[in-house]
């Protein structure tokens, strides 16, 4: 998870980037469980106590696992470097799983009524002003623990500044001529 604030920004809501750092544990977690079968295949081929032929007659075939352990490292990277989310003072910015950069939803903050998270804490719950009841849900899985902390705070911090520009707005209306 990444903090970045634009230097242009005086007050309010800055830039504020979510990874799918949980996501990025699971395919790190993989790569050693590829690493751990190349060894074990490498193992079977060597003959340790010298009572009984190896199970495996090349000890290369640990190498096939190399290119899994390669695509779940940089997957990994990918996942924990990349962002998921982004909050900034234009809207929410959501880079789907597959191909993020073309495939990005921008929810600007003009059409966004309001944001909350549902009580069990594993949605977010976006209703955009429109004639009927239109609502994105985005799921905060991809997100760790400690960071879904930071989210509801955000989330928490975003709704405070939207109450008091509504507050604002509506006491300073400016009286029409007579």
């Amino acid at each position: 998870m990444h903090a970045n604030a634009s230097p242009n920004a005086e007050r309010g809501l800055q830039e504020i980037r979510f990874t799918r750092n949980a996501q990025a544990a699971h395919f790190f977690v993989l790569a050693l469980v590829f690493f751990c079968v190349g060894i074990a295949l490498y193992c079977l081929s060597l003959d340790l106590w010298k009572t009984q032929e190896p199970l495996l007659k090349q000890s290369w075939y640990g190498l096939f696992t190399l290119p899994f352990i390669a695509l779940a490292v940089w997957a990994g990277v990918h996942l924990a470097k990349h962002a998921y989310m982004i909050f900034s003072p234009v809207g929410i910015e959501i880079f789907p799983f597959f191909y993020p950069s073309k495939n990005m939803q921008v929810l600007y903050w003009q059409e966004v009524e309001d944001v909350v998270i549902t009580p069990d804490g594993k949605m977010l719950e976006v209703t955009l002003l429109s004639e009927g009841e239109n609502k994105v849900f985005i799921e905060t899985a991809p997100l760790r623990p400690k960071s879904r902390e930071l989210f509801g705070k955000t989330i928490d911090g975003i709704r405070a500044q939207r109450e008091e520009t509504k507050s604002r707005m509506g006491q300073s209306k400016p009286s029409l001529p007579a």
